[in-house]
Order: C-alpha cells, then structure tokens, then sequence
C-alpha cells in the first residue's frame, strides 16, 4: 500500500481530484511499477499508462499548436511546474516542425511555488490547499534539465538551443528577459500561474508581441478558487473571446483577432 506521502504530493497539485481519483492514480502507480515490462518499454508504450485526463490535454494542447502552426514567434510557458506541460509543446515543435529553429520554448517558474497571495486572489474568503505562499513549488528543476539535454540529442538542428527554463519572479525576470531579447516575437503564452497579478503582468508584456493570429492560453479561468486568473484576462484583453475545448475544459484559450 501507499504511503501517505503519495496521496499528500497528488492534493497538493489539484483542488478537485476526488479521492476515488486519487487512489486511482496510485493504483495506476503500482500497476507501472509491477508491469511485467522493463521500464524502456514502458516508457516507449506511455499509452498503456496514461488516464483519460491527461490524454485530454494531450490532445488539447495538439489543437492548440495547430492553431500557431504558421504563425511567427516563440512559445512562452508561465508556470513550469514539473515540466509536462512545457516538454509537451517542446516535442510537439520537434515531432511537427523540426526545422523551425527560430520558435523557442521559453518557460518561467520560481520553482519554490507561489511567492505571496496577493488581496486580489484571496478576496472570495475561502482557503485551499493550492492557494498559499509555496503553492506549486517543484523540486525537479535538475531533472527537467537533464530531459531537455535527452530531448536535444533527438531532434533535427539540435545544435541551436530549443529551449530555455528562467528561473525566479516572474515579476522581474519577465521584463529583464524582454529587455535582453528585444528580438522576441510571441505566437503561444501558456498561463498557469492562476495569480492576478503575475497574470495581468505577463499579459500586458507579451500580448503586444503577440501577432495576429496568436493564441493565449489561460488554465483556472472561472474557477472560484483562482480568481485572480479570470480578473487579469478581462483587465488586459477586456474584449476577449474566450474559448475552450469540451474535452478539456480547464483550458480556455483566447486567439489574437
């Protein structure tokens, strides 16, 4: 059986995961580590572990690059968390399009989880167990490194850098990063970081550098434990058409009109 830690480190990332899905995970967990295979063929066969959620977002984030598939301009992730989402569209531009060297894969994270909740994200009243100082926090910064530099040695042009994970405040490395990249264009910004107000200052950065056509990605939209998420989208973008996809729906999408 699990220990307790197991079920602690799986609430610690969700606020809706019922316990029937929580144990389900850990059962899952233990079928992978029994699984008769040896672990390079679990790895190369992920699909005989992977559950309906999070082939979803798969799936979602597949529609999504194809919306940028010809617009110009590098892929901006806010909150890299462990990093799946991150390496998702990093093998997503390998697998679909090797040879565009000029879209990078731009990730910010603190990487010791949220800095401070400001009044905005706090003001319904209510506590949850993501919402706090720490919030988030990884501990597989060295790790996901070392899966970028495999990921490197199996892509086309891997002698230009592909990638690149900027570490601390999003609040003072974001403007930092713009005033050393002047260059930068931006086709997808991925926002996970659910905040007002690290949110509201990614946006109003990079959605002028944004072209026509491209596409903002905002999790936690209207979801009443992350309000700041949906109050900064309608203070930058007040006229925003938001999208989603109904298998899922935790991402909701803006495309640049």
């Amino acid at each position: 059986m699990p220990d307790d830690r197991a079920y602690a480190d799986l609430e610690a990332a969700t606020e809706r995961a019922s316990k029937g899905e929580l144990d389900g995970v850990v059962e899952l967990a233990a079928a992978f580590a029994d699984s008769p295979l040896t672990l390079e063929e679990r790895l190369v066969n992920p699909a005989l572990f992977m559950r309906r959620q999070e082939l979803s977002y798969l799936l979602a984030n597949y529609e999504i690059f194809k919306l940028i598939a010809n617009v110009k301009g590098s892929i901006f992730y806010f909150g890299v968390f462990h990093g799946a989402g991150f390496m998702t569209f990093a093998t997503l531009a390998a697998a679909l399009e090797p040879y565009n060297h000029t879209r990078e894969i731009v990730g910010f994270d603190t990487f010791s989880g949220y800095p401070e909740i400001g009044a905005t994200d706090s003001a319904h009243g209510r506590e949850y167990r993501t919402l706090v100082p720490g919030g988030f926090s990884s501990d597989g910064k060295e790790s996901l490194e070392q899966i970028i530099n495999l990921y490197d040695r199996n892509r086309p042009l891997s002698h230009i850098p592909k990638t690149k994970l900027v570490e601390g405040d999003v609040t003072d490395t974001l403007p930092a990063y713009l005033d050393a990249n002047q260059h930068t264009v931006v086709s997808l910004t991925i926002l996970t970081m659910n905040l007002y107000e690290p949110t509201k200052l990614a946006l109003e950065r990079v959605w002028p550098l944004t072209p026509r056509g491209g596409v903002a990605i905002v999790h936690s939209l209207n979801e009443d434990y992350y309000p700041g998420a949906t109050r900064a989208v309608f203070d930058v973008i007040p006229d925003a058409e938001i999208r989603t996809f109904p298998f899922a729906p935790n991402l909701a999408y803006v495309v640049k009109a």
